[in-house]
């Protein structure tokens, strides 16, 4: 854990039963990551920490297989694996950690998710983006339309976004659930993404990241700083963060995008 101004580690967050980290979400006082178990194998583990102190707060048992996404807000922890399952957990730090819903509705591995206060969606390689219901749990549509994996999902108040290896973006209307507008991209999986009011941004398996116009989908710049597969990227109000298999975090300012 980085302080983002000034670069000075202010943590290592480390747990002996945690072997490679395959997801982390941040949000508010807490991090929550997805780890290979080290005591078991061919199984993973969520856990989450404390920020301000770096301390562990609470071992989820998870999923056989890999953790591919995370989600998580005040009361709930959303994962995604490669054994086809989304699993839901008890994120209340004042209650005992249970697992509240595994549940199956795709075809192929997992390999993103996203929620806001009211819905889930989930990106698969059975070419799908699936939206459910978070209260009921509900499968409420499957979006088709990629010509390979979805790997990469987010939302924002007015559209669900997907990504996939077919190198698009797809922009899904939330009122109907039309397709909205397909982005080409030039030879590159796109596997994350990032969606704030102004911008889109996309990581991509040709080192780049993507940044786009949110109103007009225009290419407004390729951040050009990582030489690997960009796995990870996170927006703020003045930077664009991203993390690559080259094992290197880059900000960008939003002054510079243009």
């Amino acid at each position: 854990v980085w302080n983002k101004e000034s670069g000075e580690v202010l943590h290592t967050l480390s747990s002996p039963r945690c072997g490679s980290v395959y997801a982390m979400k941040l949000n508010g006082n807490h991090i929550v990551s997805a780890a290979q178990d080290n005591q078991h194998s061919g199984q993973s583990l969520i856990v989450a920490w404390d920020l301000t102190s770096g301390l562990e707060i609470r071992t989820y048992e998870s999923h056989q297989g890999v953790i591919k996404g995370l989600a998580f807000d005040e009361t709930t922890i959303i994962s995604c694996s490669d054994n086809q399952t989304m699993k839901i957990w008890n994120h209340d730090c004042e209650e005992t950690a249970a697992l509240l819903r595994t549940f199956k509705g795709h075809t192929g591995s997992l390999n993103s998710i996203a929620m806001d206060d009211t819905h889930i969606l989930s990106g698969s390689d059975d070419y799908s983006m699936k939206l459910w219901d978070r209260e009921s749990r509900a499968l409420l549509h499957s979006f088709e339309g990629h010509a390979s994996s979805v790997t990469a999902v987010a939302m924002d108040s007015s559209s669900f976004f997907s990504g996939g290896s077919d190198n698009t973006i797809k922009a899904w209307s939330r009122t109907n659930f039309e397709l909205e507008t397909t982005i080409a991209i030039d030879d590159g999986t796109v596997y994350c993404l990032a969606v704030d009011a102004s911008y889109i941004v996309g990581g991509t398996s040709n080192y780049l990241v993507n940044v786009w116009d949110r109103a007009t989908y225009e290419l407004l710049r390729s951040c050009t700083g990582h030489s690997s597969y960009v796995w990870s990227v996170a927006i703020d109000d003045a930077s664009i963060l991203s993390g690559s298999y080259d094992r290197i975090v880059s900000i960008e300012m939003i002054e510079a995008v243009g």
